[in-house]
């Protein structure tokens, strides 16, 4: 535990020792509800405006602490937006998320272009010889058969997306970390504007 939420947490039991006397004032619970958003926070990554929680043990933490909020229908003003704002981190780290970055790239280019056009291509080809009917028309019911096509190929990319599913708070870290990424470039290309600029 930091500095910072030692501090808060001899804070919440002040607050918590008046609020066993008063439990139905708003302030206090205020007060209280602040003072546990404020040691959740410890346990929180900040990046581009919005809360990650980026570790299990972190999200457990959270949760526990979250939970000691007597009453959130008493909280108000910036107190109850940061409580909405860290129970939407809490939800958002404990759904399992789709990882843009994992490696199923090679896996959905083998089933968009080597797959599925190898299975359409033998319906195409049926419908392109329904013109040596009769009537020399192609005939629309052999595009029937394309429906197994779009159902097999929906069903491969559907075990994709299960499998590159990974755990909310692990999904959190790797935006995280590509947030650091995109600025530290961005700094660095400040850096060699100025640089450049320089006489």
């Amino acid at each position: 535990m930091t500095e910072i939420a030692r501090r808060n947490m001899e804070d919440l039991k002040d607050i918590r020792r008046q609020l066993q006397e008063n439990p139905e004032s708003r302030e206090l619970n205020n007060r209280y509800a602040q003072a546990c958003l404020d040691i959740a926070k410890e346990y929180t990554v900040m990046s581009q405006g919005h809360i990650y929680i980026c570790a299990p043990s972190d999200l457990e933490a959270v949760q526990y602490v979250i939970a000691k909020i007597p009453d959130a229908s008493l909280l108000d003003g910036e107190t109850l937006e940061e409580y909405k704002r860290l129970e939407r981190a809490v939800t958002q780290a404990r759904m399992n998320r789709f990882n843009p970055w994992g490696k199923l790239g090679d896996y959905y280019a083998l089933i968009l272009f080597i797959v599925m056009p190898s299975m359409a291509a033998p319906v195409l080809l049926l419908w392109e010889l329904t013109v040596l009917g009769s009537d020399h028309t192609r005939d629309p019911r052999a595009l029937i058969y394309l429906i197994p096509v779009a159902l097999i190929t929906a069903a491969l990319l559907w075990v994709g997306w299960l499998v590159g599913r990974i755990p909310g708070w692990k999904y959190n870290a790797l935006v995280v970390q590509e947030n650091e990424k995109a600025e530290l470039a961005k700094a660095e290309a400040e850096a060699r504007q100025s640089t450049d600029s320089t006489p």
